[in-house]
């Protein structure tokens, strides 16, 4: 418990905290920091150790039940337990992804960092009414299809691809559909959760809202923001390397 105690406490980030939160509980149990059975903390003493709120901390708890990593009990000696038996190493529709393939997965994630924020800061000096309008109307969509996660993923992906069209440049929008391509299989591996597609979305209205003031610095923030949180997921949910 000491090791997983040092794990999961320090500052997290304020842009993610949900995300944060779920990648060091998800860490916690694949590095054996709880054992198979082991009963978690509660959740005021997780929301203390980690520094966020218990609606945060049961909110990352659902993604990792649905994930297969921990198990809700009810009633008399219930609580949260770490799976007897951890999900299987995750597969995406193009195969195995294996540890050798950890380190590809960070180059991805570290690519997209560059280019997503890249975007959002340019999208923001050039972005006309009309092109700031389809990304509003693109973020309503998807709030009418929270429970609907195919719906849900493919206009997110039309999103990030519009955000690249506002620049001006086909050759980013070629390079973001490409990365949006990439990121597909990865992005399937997170488990639905309301709470993180609306998370999600009102990191899209924040990125939205800094483009239409045409305000480079901030959309680049919200976004850098916004792409961090997908990789503290993924970090907290792929098999360690």
């Amino acid at each position: 418990m000491d090791q997983a105690t040092a794990l999961l406490k320090g500052a997290v980030p304020s842009g993610n905290v949900f995300e944060a939160t779920v990648e060091r509980l998800g860490q916690s149990v694949k590095l054996g920091l709880f054992a198979p059975g082991e009963q978690l903390p509660t959740e005021r003493d997780l929301a203390g150790l980690i520094g966020v709120s218990r609606t945060t901390v049961r909110s990352a708890i659902q993604v990792l039940v649905m994930g297969g990593f921990l198990v809700v009990k009810r009633g008399r000696g219930g609580g949260t337990f770490v799976a007897e038996r951890l999900p299987p190493q995750k597969r995406s529709r193009r195969g195995a992804l294996g540890p050798r393939s950890l380190g590809d997965v960070e180059d991805l994630l570290d690519r997209r960092f560059v280019l997503e924020c890249g975007i959002a800061e340019l999208a923001a000096e050039r972005a006309t009414k009309d092109q700031v309008i389809s990304l509003r109307d693109l973020t309503f969509r998807m709030c009418s299809t929270l429970g609907d996660l195919d719906a849900y993923r493919r206009i997110d992906g039309q999103f990030h691809i519009a955000l690249a069209q506002a620049t001006g440049s086909a050759g980013l929008t070629s390079a973001m559909a490409d990365m949006q391509a990439s990121m597909s299989d990865l992005i399937a591996l997170i488990p639905r959760s309301e709470d993180a597609l609306t998370h999600s979305n009102e990191q899209h209205a924040r990125i939205i809202a800094a483009i239409a003031r045409h305000d480079a610095t901030s959309a680049r923030r919200e976004m850098k923001q916004h792409v961090e949180g997908t990789a503290k997921f993924l970090r907290g949910l792929l098999p360690k390397g």
